[in-house]
């Protein structure tokens, strides 16, 4: 068995660690700082749940799913398993204020709590429109204060901790791709600690999260002014400011992109109930992919609220999501394929889901 000791050595040391912040909160000998996750003391504990639930350490990608989604029978090699696309956006103003395209995760997850779905929320928040943090919600009221996307990596998971903690015992969790398999692998390691029946996991769409260089970098083109959000449109670095917005190539932003990210391959968050992105060919609005029962009701309840505009998505746009996702599984494999050259094995590479990518089998 493996505990805080081979974690330190298999993902941290090397660079793997995905800064999800599930090991963050539940050992008190894990501690982060900004973009950095240390194990500062060795627990001993030969069989660690850290170790066991961490999305970089082995993952059986195949029983993961099955487990979460084994009842949807369409599955996508690119996008996974799901069961309708859509263009979506928030209509009701005092829930999509400050938010960002089309504001569908703050309305979504103002409607979960307001329809008793959940009781708090695992999001993430920022005091300076840059720097994230971690942050559990239990009033419906401050879930507009964590709106518009943190492109810095954050530790939001270990807000998951607090939740249980406090006796939040329903609870949505907003996050990114290596976050959601993170919550997944949680649920089967302690599901008495993460019971998937009372969680509802919204996934957000990565291709990388940012390390904090990126904030001294922005910090240092506003030029002193007040930085008010980030936005990352196709092709363009958008820093706005109280005096107007900056606009930079995306290069600029991914030269701050984290190296851990090279490992994902997940690109829509696969193994959430409902995955959300911006729709970059329709300004305003957001691509929703509805995966699960609980995610069907979610958007139900959305839609019969009032609160949520769904229409058709373009196939030929779905096709683009398709192709970005089948570009960035390419380069992951292959660098999966280096590093288990090298004696880590993340994956189970024979699957025919890394197999039909490596072989062309998908289009």
């Amino acid at each position: 068995m493996r505990g805080g000791k081979e974690l330190k050595e298999e993902v941290q040391d090397k660079g793997f660690c995905t800064l999800c912040g599930l090991c963050v909160g539940r050992c008190p000998y894990i501690k982060s700082l900004e973009d950095k996750i240390a194990v500062v003391f060795p627990c001993g504990i030969e069989e660690g749940k850290c170790y066991a639930a961490c999305p970089r350490t082995f993952t059986d990608w195949d029983t993961v799913e099955q487990q979460v989604l084994g009842d949807v029978d369409g599955r996508d090699p690119l996008i996974g398993r799901y069961t309708q696309v859509w263009m979506a956006r928030g209509i009701n103003p005092e829930l999509t204020r400050g938010t960002q395209d089309g504001g569908t995760v703050t309305t979504l997850i103002r409607t979960a709590m307001a329809e008793g779905m959940i009781e708090g929320a695992v999001l993430t928040a920022t005091s300076d429109g840059l720097a994230p943090q971690a942050i559990l919600v239990t009033e419906a009221g401050e879930i507009g204060k964590t709106a518009g996307s943190k492109y810095i990596a954050a530790t939001t998971l270990q807000a998951l901790h607090q939740a249980r903690r406090t006796g939040v015992e329903k609870v949505g969790i907003v996050g990114r791709p290596c976050q959601v398999m993170g919550v997944r692998k949680y649920q089967t390691v302690v599901p008495e600690e993460c019971n998937q029946d009372n969680t509802l996991v919204i996934g957000l769409f990565c291709m990388w999260a940012l390390s904090y260089g990126f904030r001294d970098y922005v910090r240092q083109e506003a030029g002193g002014q007040e930085v008010t959000g980030i936005a990352i449109p196709k092709g363009e670095l958008q820093i706005k400011t109280a005096d107007g917005t900056i606009t930079k190539s995306v290069e600029e932003a991914k030269q701050f992109a984290r190296s851990a990210c090279n490992l994902c391959w997940d690109v829509t968050s696969e193994l959430a109930d409902i995955s959300v992105g911006a729709a970059e060919f329709a300004e305003g609005w957001n691509t929703l992919i509805v995966r699960s029962e609980r995610g069907w009701a979610l958007l139900g309840k959305a839609l019969k609220a009032g609160v949520l505009e769904i229409k058709e998505y373009p196939p030929a746009m779905l096709q683009e999501l398709r192709m970005a996702a089948l570009g960035k599984k390419r380069r992951v494999v292959a660098e999966l394929n280096r590093i288990q050259n090298e004696g880590t094995s993340m994956v189970d590479l024979t699957s025919p889901r890394f197999k039909s990518v490596v072989e062309g089998e998908v289009n």
